[in-house]
């Protein structure tokens, strides 16, 4: 019995040496790696390699976007050197809170130096950076010119946005809408 089962097995192992045979062999276990390689291996490894390429687009746009922003803020660096020593003289025109009281003496005191008269100083509105106030001044038709410039001559970024008069009488009444701007030195 040891004969016959020895005989097949000869019998089979010479089959698997015939040329023919290992060649199909080779080629089903190739065929066969392959199919699960390109099943379970390529689209994931495209995968990966996709992402790593987006990751580095994006990478690539944010780098371009820091320098960008690199270059504004040494750009700006320059332009805060450039105005610093002005930035004293810019608030004592435009100071840190409304200072109402101090514009008003100033108001007086412009209106005074012109032969006028303060008759009213009323707050209209607030906002974040200025005050709206109405102002109205008697005095002399002569000297109206001089008021105006008298108040413009005041330390304070002031706009008139609204002005009228009007003579009577031998007395020029002057009323005036002017926006006062203020800004935190914070900023």
């Amino acid at each position: 019995m040891n004969d016959e089962v020895a005989k097949k097995l000869n019998i089979y192992k010479r089959r698997l040496e015939e040329e023919k045979i290992l060649i199909s062999v080779y080629t089903i276990i190739f065929i066969f790696t392959v199919v699960i390689y390109g099943f379970f291996g390529i689209p994931s490894f495209f995968k990966a390699i996709k992402s790593k390429v987006e990751s580095v687009d994006q990478l690539g746009a944010l780098v371009n976007l820091l320098s960008q922003k690199k270059e504004k803020l040494i750009f700006l660096e320059g332009e805060i050197i450039k105005v610093n020593p002005h930035l004293e003289k810019m608030y004592s025109v435009i100071t840190d809170s409304p200072k109402i009281e101090e514009y008003l003496l100033s108001s007086v005191e412009a209106a005074s130096k012109s032969g006028f008269k303060q008759k009213k100083l009323d707050v209209e509105s607030v906002a974040d950076d200025s005050i709206t106030i109405l102002s109205a001044y008697e005095g002399n038709l002569n000297q109206l010119t001089e008021l105006i410039k008298n108040i413009e001559s005041i330390n304070r970024l002031t706009k008139i946005e609204e002005f009228d008069f009007s003579y009577r009488e031998g007395v020029t009444t002057v009323k005036m809408r002017m926006i006062i701007y203020f800004a935190k030195k914070d900023i």
